[in-house]
């Protein structure tokens, strides 16, 4: 037998034990993979910073930043289980795939308080108050007075958008003695300006400086603070705005026939701004129209029609083409601009909005991807601030168009287009402009707030309007018939989401001319978030996000504005006070168990108490004792009605339109 001396057999051991654990190492690389986490609270989307404990396998690791991480995770299913202080446990299966990095968000829901419910919501605030309960408004005002009483509101996690309803002057009393040129000399030297002096009662009326206007919102007393620390000022308060209830133009056939704009509360949205604060340019790209038309020439500009390439987009419907000789343009442009007000014909969404008539489309209502971003692109150098699409076509639209809607989106043009009128799920068959990104698609209801029968659906839309229907009733506007060529007085009704997109388009023209210029992604939100919820809870592919509310979006009567509690069958306090989020939902973190009352209040106006033009809502609650968890259905937040809060009659809790 050959002696292999000792040294020769450590050699050889250590070479093999080096490479066993190197194809370890390759096999384990080669089968693992890496796990990256975040714990956020369900409710608020913010990271959990509690103290947590994670667990994947046999594994686990504690964190308190919110986020954790797992190297050499095998292959494979595996069960991720989350523990947090304060928090129910979660779990949740996540595939890890060899040699690549698995990021997982893992969502976590507080525990009330011992013996006490969570209370996980979701509001709306509604246009037409006919589908839910009433409330007295003695009943509203007991019920609101325990809300604002109650301690523990939990502040909203985000600021409220700038509103309507947001003071931007302030009401100042110089301190006795203090002479009129001493107190508007220090004002002045401060940056502040003197708007008007109220004698009878020694009120001057001041505004702040430019630098300073809105910085405070949405809590118009800070605004207060420096001036009330001066000697000469004996007080300060914010001078809040109010409005009426509700206006009603005098238009003949708005009153007998425009039943489209009381569905999106237009008439309360007329008693804050009717257009005249600023005139906002509105280019309706289409069909031209007849400036001949009594209710709509003073409102339209120069256009250019880019069918014959000249400067007259005079519309001269084919009767023989799919419009069957309407000019699908002139009812359009009057549904956003008509003459209002005026004793004659029709009213229009904004009464004072300037229209631009850009023709793209021939008398049968045909055209081309080509000439509609030629269009857009030309809106936009003549100073259009929104841009109406009523038009849709079923082809990949290609780059030009694309890039001309996103030309107009880069210098804050607002761009609107009608989802299309195919019935066509648009994840699938999409239509364009109105898919596109960045675009409002606006899809269409009936006569009574119903799916419109013809509409598109689908993820692209933003939110639905009015777009009539022939099953239930169509929308009135300006028109004009080529079979009666020389009469320009005509007023027709139509329907379509051509119909449909222009009501959003006037509603974007009065809030620009409330507010001012906002980036286009803002007003969209805006829309968004103030809109009636219709159809199933949240957001959905037929209604978007909801049917506009021209009201709510005009004095940002978003959902973070909102507070919520739970009030037994005797209006006293059975949870603390919590506000929404801007997404609309709530939570109430310590329901008692009962039957109850789930009670919201938006003070549109910030008064401070229940008056005409908040929302208010209520809808019976039973937390069983053995729930941890409630989850209610949508608490409709309608806009309260005439009468005042100490009225004990009967009468409902709002009315659209006043």
């Amino acid at each position: 037998m050959v002696r292999i001396p000792l040294r020769i057999v450590r050699l050889i051991v250590a070479v093999a034990v080096a490479c066993m654990l190197t194809l370890a190492a390759g096999c384990l690389s080669s089968n693992s993979g890496r796990l990256n986490g975040t714990i956020i609270d369900s409710f608020t989307r913010e990271l959990v910073t509690t103290t947590a404990t994670v667990r994947v396998g046999l594994r686990q690791v504690t964190t308190s930043s919110g986020s954790f991480a797992f190297s050499r995770v095998p292959a494979g299913l595996r069960e991720v289980t989350v523990a947090a202080e304060g928090y129910f446990p979660s779990s949740a299966t996540v595939k890890i795939t060899s040699n690549k990095t698995t990021t997982i968000v893992v969502e976590l829901t507080e525990k009330p308080p011992s013996g006490l419910a969570s209370i996980m919501g979701r509001a709306t605030l509604t246009n037409d108050p006919s589908t839910y309960p009433n409330a007295t408004a003695a009943t509203r005002q007991a019920g609101v007075a325990r809300l604002s009483a109650l301690p523990q509101a939990r502040a909203p996690l985000s600021s409220a958008s700038a509103d309507a309803s947001t003071a931007e002057a302030l009401q100042v009393r110089p301190s006795p003695g203090v002479s009129d040129e001493a107190f508007r000399a220090t004002l002045e030297s401060l940056g502040y300006t003197i708007d008007s002096y109220l004698p009878l009662t020694g009120i001057y009326v001041v505004r702040p400086p430019v630098s300073k206007a809105r910085a405070a919102a949405p809590s118009a007393e800070q605004m207060t603070v420096e001036l009330s620390a001066l000697p000469l000022v004996e007080f300060v308060y914010p001078d809040y705005p109010v409005w009426a209830t509700a206006i009603e133009p005098n238009d003949p056939v708005y009153a007998t026939d425009q039943w489209h704009y009381r569905a999106i509360s237009l008439p309360r949205a007329w008693a804050v701004e009717t257009g005249s604060t600023r005139r906002v340019t509105v280019a309706v790209i289409d069909t031209g129209l007849r400036r001949e038309h009594p209710d709509l020439g003073a409102s339209a500009l120069q256009g250019w029609d880019f069918v014959d390439d000249d400067d007259d987009p005079t519309d001269i419907p084919d009767k023989s083409g799919r419009l069957q000789g309407k000019s699908h343009g002139t009812h359009v442009a009057g549904t956003i601009a008509a003459v209002t007000d005026n004793a004659l014909g029709v009213a229009g969404v904004n009464w004072a909005a300037d229209i631009l008539p850009v023709r793209v489309l021939d008398g049968s209502g045909s055209g081309s991807y080509s000439k509609i971003a030629e269009a857009i692109i030309w809106s936009v150098d003549q100073g259009a601030d929104v841009i109406n699409l009523s038009l849709s076509g079923r082809n990949e639209p290609g780059p030009v168009l694309r890039s001309a809607v996103q030309y107009a989106l880069a210098q804050g043009v607002t761009v609107v287009a009608a989802a299309g009128n195919s019935a066509n799920y648009t994840g699938t068959s999409p239509e364009y402009p109105a898919s596109l990104p960045g675009v409002i698609s606006v899809s269409a209801t009936g006569g009574d707030n119903e799916p419109a029968y013809y509409s598109n659906y689908g993820p692209d839309v933003t939110v639905a309007a009015p777009g009539g229907s022939e099953h239930t009733r169509m929308v009135m506007s300006t028109g004009y018939d080529v079979s009666q060529p020389t009469v320009y007085d005509r007023y027709l009704t139509m329907q379509g989401t051509s119909m449909a997109a222009p009501h959003v388009t006037g509603v974007v023209s009065l809030i620009l001319a409330a507010r001012g210029n906002m980036p286009p992604a803002e007003v969209a939100a805006l829309l968004r978030d103030t809109s009636h919820d219709l159809g199933d809870e949240g957001r959905d592919d037929v209604y978007g996000s909801g049917l506009v509310n021209a009201y709510a979006a005009l004095v940002g009567a978003t959902i973070d504005r909102a507070v919520f509690g739970v009030l037994t069958q005797d209006c006293d306090p059975a949870s603390s006070v919590a506000f929404g989020m801007r997404d609309r939902s709530f939570r109430i973190l310590d329901a008692q168990p009962g039957e109850h009352q789930l009670v919201g209040w938006l003070d549109a106006n910030e008064t401070g108490f229940v008056d005409e033009g908040d929302f208010f809502g209520m809808r019976s609650l039973s937390v069983a004792p053995d729930a941890p968890t409630v989850v209610p259905g949508l608490l409709q937040m309608a806009p309260v009605d005439a009468g005042g809060p100490g009225d004990n009659s009967d009468a409902t809790t709002a009315a659209a339109g006043g």
